[in-house]
């Protein structure tokens, strides 16, 4: 085997020499003009960040149901208002979106198979839960026959259109990257525009959050035993739940974010002023720092519960702990002098320098990410490619079902 691979090796750099140089890994760039090539220059524009912006109520409604092609139903929507996106909220800060960016990510005859499919200027319909999801498992099943990695994220029902519980939100994450998704209303509507683009995201990405979060948690889980008895437990809990929260919107923001990013990057680069002077990594860059917020040149892991905790009294001095998180303000702000940060940061210190994760056996509080400016920009262009080299294999998986 050995002798095997040496004969390769020896052949490409041959190859190679014989070429001048050794070929160039494609670009995330390179990787967008093929997956546009193969759809056809698909000529759907979504609506601009300023046309969703300008519309406050919501701009699509459910006008009726038909069965879909994979046990589930698709819900057939109307256009109500002058752009199909909108940033109504749904509920807390969700934005309705445009439910059309699913198409613009992989193109009409693909998205059709999920449901997604525009009928006229007015109309389309969107693929219920359990449509996407059977959708998502054939495509899964043709990845895995074709010796591809399957999509890594996966998606949940919520009982009602509410917003998950912060705890839930961050346990179904690490457990399996779950993704709630709401049943129904402009909630479901959300979840359609927003976060079925996370198909898209690498593993890498993914686990590289799902490390960080987990740290996070063990963390939290520590102080809450360690000062179970008042003042201090009260502080604890909060503490903890602070974390949770935090973490929760920013897989909420990461996973929200492919879509959109998309249809932006292709609707700017196309026109005259920027064709082929934007970067798609540019664009891509939010997603990845939404993750794995981390990211700065030469900071370690350790300082984010620090960074944390730092924001959570920051919290609590302007008010902002109110009833929405559960917590009575006053009894927290009076027991958070008991877990002062000195003291934080030496539970943080020892915690860390032990800690060891059996899930992500790589990961180190004290790791630093990046050392330099270079080494930052070139995992962001590897991400970004590695997210339009998936949106290409999945796309081809669905051709490949489609009759």
């Amino acid at each position: 085997m050995v002798k095997v691979f040496l004969h390769i090796l020896l052949l490409y750099s041959l190859l190679a020499s014989a070429q001048g140089a050794a070929p160039v890994p494609a670009t995330c760039k390179d990787h967008f003009a093929e997956l546009e090539e193969k759809l056809a220059k698909n000529s759907l524009v979504t609506s601009t960040t300023e046309e969703i912006i300008a519309q406050s109520e919501p701009t699509v409604r459910q006008i009726g149901s038909q069965p879909g092609q994979h046990g589930g139903q698709l819900i057939v929507l109307e256009r109500t208002g002058p752009s199909w996106g909108s940033r109504a909220n749904t509920r807390g800060f969700d934005f309705q979106g445009d439910p059309r960016w699913f198409v613009e990510t992989v193109g009409p005859e693909a998205a059709s198979f999920f449901g997604f499919r525009i009928l006229d200027n007015k109309t389309m319909t969107v693929p219920d839960f359990q449509e996407f999801t059977a959708a998502l498992a054939k495509v899964n099943a043709r990845l895995a026959s074709e010796g591809k990695e399957v999509v890594p994220v996966n998606f949940y029902q919520t009982i009602d259109n509410a917003n998950v519980k912060v705890g839930r939100y961050v346990r179904t994450f690490l457990e399996n990257r779950g993704l709630p998704m709401a049943p129904f209303d402009n909630h479901r509507i959300h979840d359609l525009s927003f976060h079925t683009g996370a198909i898209f995201l690498p593993k890498e990405l993914l686990d590289t959050a799902a490390a960080r979060i987990e740290y996070h948690e063990a963390f939290a889980e520590l102080l809450k035993n360690k000062y179970s008895q008042p003042p201090r437990s009260e502080a604890a809990i909060s503490y903890s739940y602070f974390i949770k929260f935090i973490d929760t919107s920013q897989i909420d923001n990461g996973t929200a974010m492919v879509g959109p990013e998309i249809a932006d990057y292709l609707r700017d680069s196309a026109q005259d002023e920027f064709a082929g002077k934007l970067l798609p990594e540019r664009y891509f860059g939010h997603i990845v720092e939404s993750l794995v917020p981390d990211l700065n040149i030469g900071e370690a892991t350790i300082d984010s519960p620090a960074k944390l905790f730092h924001d959570y009294l920051i919290h609590l001095q302007q008010g902002n702990f109110n009833e929405h998180y559960g917590f009575d303000p006053k009894r927290i702000s009076a027991a958070v002098a008991a877990l002062d940060q000195p003291t934080l940061l030496q539970d943080l210190q020892e915690f860390s320098s032990t800690y060891r994760s059996a899930n992500y056996p790589d990961f180190r509080p004290n790791q630093r990410f990046f050392s330099s400016v270079t080494e930052r920009e070139e995992y962001l262009a590897r991400i970004c490619a590695e997210i339009t080299r998936r949106r290409m294999e999945i796309r081809d998986a669905v051709m490949g079902l489609m009759p």
